[in-house]
């Protein structure tokens, strides 16, 4: 026995040190990349037509600079997006500048260049650019957020409930500068649902084109069925979330769990990065039985899929999102059944429950109701959550449907080349 537990000790140490390497070989060459293009993308083209254009793209850059295969390529969806996006843009014939979407380096001088300018989000280079571009440059807002109005109204009205519930002020995490982006662009390409429009009412002309095109997560997770425990899972809710803890709820469900008896609260996230936070809520992140503090996890990793696998609900009551944010659709890949705000889907058909206020009140019952379902209830409402992302929010949904928008937009030259792909795909 004891000679089995220093092999496996030995195996961790090895795994630990071996992803230790990884992680150093991946940020330098990170790093590396980055130092050489500048911190900027310029002149990509990977089309098989002469191109019929110059698009300017403000957007994630970061991903350009990654190993796909390293861990930072993986923690957030948007990464692989930005490269879809810009790979979109070159099969309608587009030779693509990528820039940040803010800060440095700027964007270049000459923008009467680009026949269309596409901005990640209202943030401040788009804006100037927007302020400086030719009128007859088609100018595309990609919001992957709700308007930044309700975004930072919200996070403040949660922070103060903080602060009257607790007598704690709790710094705010995730307020967004205040750029009118969405008044000043011919077209919006909105990822969410008629919710996510409605908070952009007010803030764009009423004649400004909508498309919208679904959020989607990593098709390399796949469910669990049958190894997951239905009679325990049903018991176990899981809180999977970024930045913004409080924006995001994590304070409401720990709040919650903190009077509840005979179920468990599972923590997935930067639980411990806002010393604030966890000086306001130390009782209940360390030192309350049914709470467990995950902390970060990797979604290739074991401890995801372990965590995922002890639980049958992801409790979510998210302030402000994009419909189907990525916490929601990584974890019901797992085959979780959704415990959400309208913030995150309107509705929730027969494989989830969309709280009707976030009270704690209210988050208590729901877990309550959910707990007390019987196992092949919760097991059926488990393989239909899957289905539903399975179906609707797969990166071939996303690309199928922002290269359409993307070719509407841009008129003759992309929808014909839109309609040569299609011809093709078909032969």
């Amino acid at each position: 026995m004891a000679g089995r537990s220093s092999l496996s000790a030995l195996s961790a140490r090895i795994s630990w040190f071996a992803s230790t390497a990884v992680g150093h070989f991946d940020n330098a060459l990170f790093e590396t990349r980055k130092w050489i293009k500048n911190g900027k993308v310029t002149d990509y083209y990977r089309g098989s037509w002469e191109p019929v254009g110059r698009v300017l793209i403000l957007g994630k850059v970061t991903p350009f600079f990654m190993r796909k295969g390293s861990t930072q390529y993986s923690n957030h969806q948007s990464n692989w997006k930005a490269i879809a996006m810009t790979q979109i843009f070159n099969r309608l014939g587009y030779v693509v500048d990528y820039y940040p979407m803010a800060g440095e380096p700027k964007p270049p001088e000459d923008l009467g260049q680009y026949d269309a300018v596409l901005g990640w989000n209202c943030r401040s280079t788009f804006y100037d650019v927007l302020e400086s571009v030719q009128p007859e440059t088609q100018k595309i807002l990609y919001a992957t957020e709700m308007h930044w109005n309700y975004q930072n109204m919200k996070e403040k009205e949660r922070l103060n409930q903080v602060y009257e519930r607790r007598g704690v002020r709790i710094e705010p995490k995730r307020q967004v500068p205040e750029y009118p982006c969405s008044s000043l662009v011919d077209t919006m390409i909105i990822m969410g649902d008629e919710y996510t429009i409605d908070s952009y009412d007010g803030y764009i002309d009423d004649n400004t084109p909508i498309h919208t095109v679904p959020n989607a997560g990593f098709d390399f997770i796949t469910p669990e069925f049958d190894g997951r425990n239905y009679d325990t899972a049903r018991k176990n809710f899981l809180w999977f979330g970024g930045s913004g803890l409080v924006l995001k709820g994590l304070d409401r469900v720990l709040e919650a769990f903190a009077g509840l008896e005979d179920v468990h609260l599972y923590t997935c996230g930067p639980t411990t990065a806002n010393p604030d936070f966890v000086d306001a809520y130390e009782t209940e992140l360390f030192e309350t039985e049914n709470i467990h503090n995950v902390g970060w996890v990797d979604i290739k990793s074991e401890a995801f899929d372990e965590v995922t696998r002890k639980c049958a609900y992801l409790l979510y009551p998210s302030g402000s999102e994009a419909a189907f944010p990525g916490a929601v659709i990584n974890t019901m890949r797992r085959g979780l059944i959704p415990i959400v705000t309208k913030d995150c889907m309107e509705t929730a058909g027969n494989w989830g429950d969309v709280l009707e206020d976030v009270k704690i009140g209210t988050i208590r019952k729901c877990v309550r109701k959910a707990a007390a379902r019987d196992p092949e209830t919760v097991r059926s409402m488990s393989e239909r959550a899957f289905e539903k992302v399975d179906s609707d929010n797969t990166r071939a949904a996303y690309r199928e449907q922002l290269h359409a928008a993307l070719a509407k937009i841009l008129g003759e030259a992309g929808l014909a080349y839109y309609d040569e792909r299609c011809l093709n795909s078909r032969r």
